[in-house]
């Protein structure tokens, strides 16, 4: 992997399932620790927020080479060993504000993130237990009048595959002036600044770091790598990826229960 800069690497589906949100397979956390002590940049790129993506950061991150992150659906790209926020993208208010009415017109369930607060449509029993410790999930219910920005909003229009799609393009058509993509198993809506995807973060990384991204990686399961699919040199999928993302792939490895992204590293010839 000697011409290969930088690694860009999803975290639900691709380096962890969805039942085991947090665990690493060893094949996988060993090869992307090899790759930074080849001066590889491993760079976590997630649409989870800082809180959802840090335990999985300390189980891969190591020195300069693992210290940055892409997060909150490309909203945020952020040096996480020291906390620093390199950029951040929020969304207009009217826009967010726009965003919520739709979604409570059509009872959606939903989650909205800062850098600050997590609002949920309703709290689960994990949120429950988390903020016994530290209260950083919000009741919707809490949510005031008070202006307040959002890095991106989740939505949950159906456990549908075709009925997510159709209420993405109803999305669309409400709010024209936001960027929207499905995550995951394809039921999940994220929305975020116009513009703004995992690939606008990316490419202020490349620019940073002074490298080009057609020699980057990006490995990713869901739509919301489609667009960091496009941009950099080697885009590979999971053998558990979308059908629209395994077409611009260059190369599709095995699943995130087989270590797929061990497989797939071990592919690219030193």
């Amino acid at each position: 992997m000697n011409n290969i800069k930088a690694i860009f690497i999803d975290i639900d589906g691709t380096l962890t399932t969805h039942k085991n949100k947090y665990g690493i397979s060893l094949e996988d956390k060993m090869a992307l620790k090899d790759a930074q002590k080849k001066g590889i940049y491993v760079v976590l790129s997630t649409g989870r927020s800082y809180e959802d993506l840090y335990p999985v950061w300390k189980e891969i991150g190591m020195g300069e080479k693992g210290a940055f992150a892409i997060h909150s659906a490309g909203s945020v790209l952020q040096d996480m060993a020291f906390g620093d926020v390199i950029v951040e993208y929020t969304m207009d208010e009217f826009i967010a504000n726009k965003l919520i009415a739709h979604a409570n017109a059509n009872n959606f369930r939903f989650k909205m993130a800062n850098d600050k607060r997590i609002f949920r449509y309703k709290l689960t029993m994990i949120d429950k237990f988390v903020n016994i410790f530290k209260k950083v999930v919000y009741d919707y219910s809490e949510f005031t009048t008070t202006p307040e920005s959002f890095r991106k909003i989740g939505f949950v229009p159906s456990f549908s595959k075709r009925k997510t799609l159709k209420q993405m393009a109803k999305f669309e058509e409400a709010v024209p002036n936001a960027e929207f993509t499905r995550t995951g198993s394809g039921i999940y809506i994220e929305a975020t600044k116009s513009g703004i995807s995992k690939a606008t973060a990316a490419k202020i990384f490349a620019k940073i770091k002074e490298f080009d991204l057609k020699d980057a990686i990006a490995l990713g399961d869901s739509m919301n790598d489609y667009k960091i699919f496009e941009a950099v040199g080697h885009p590979i999928a999971m053998a558990n990826a979308q059908k629209e993302l395994k077409k611009i792939s260059k190369f599709q490895t095995k699943s995130v229960k087989d270590s797929g992204v061990s497989f797939a590293l071990k592919q690219i010839k030193d």
